[in-house]
């Protein structure tokens, strides 16, 4: 069986990292368990995520692994990742563009590390934002230059 990782990206609320690991692995069928969880947030939602979700108490990951009997999942402070800008700092909440770029950046470092960081990546951001809250006048369009030419929609 494949090495199955859960990536959650949060905000301040780490809840979401229980409540999908509840419904991937105890509400449909066949069970979906992650052999790992590696969790994207600001760093006020590691805060949060590393007291509420790791710490001893109330520690509502392990707690949710043992009611519910489930496998091991790895899931360590080493493995929150907070959201940096371009200068290395953390991230405490996305307030703007920039902060959103370094977000989208996060996750795309995350998901494909050894990848070089292009324009194509804006691109397939956007396709994905389109597809995930599609509204009825929204369209892709793809703008090409060819050789100095002007652009082509």
């Amino acid at each position: 069986m494949p090495h199955r990782i859960l990536l959650a990206v949060t905000g301040l609320s780490p809840q979401i990292v229980t409540e999908t690991v509840y419904a991937l692995a105890l509400t449909q069928t066949p069970r979906w368990v992650p052999d790992e969880v590696q969790l994207l947030t600001t760093a006020r939602g590691a805060d949060n995520a590393r007291l509420k979700l790791l710490s001893h108490e109330p520690g509502w990951f392990a707690r949710l692994c043992a009611d519910w009997r489930l496998p091991p999942i790895a899931f360590d402070a080493a493995r929150i990742h907070v959201v940096r800008r371009a200068d290395g700092s953390e991230l405490d909440d996305i307030r703007d563009d920039a902060d959103n770029l370094a977000a989208a950046d996060a996750i795309v470092d995350l998901v494909a590390p050894s990848r070089q960081r292009t324009h194509g990546h804006a691109g397939a951001i956007t396709r994905a934002g389109n597809e995930l809250l599609p509204r009825p006048q929204g369209q892709i369009c793809r703008r090409l230059r060819l050789h100095g030419a002007g652009a082509i929609g």
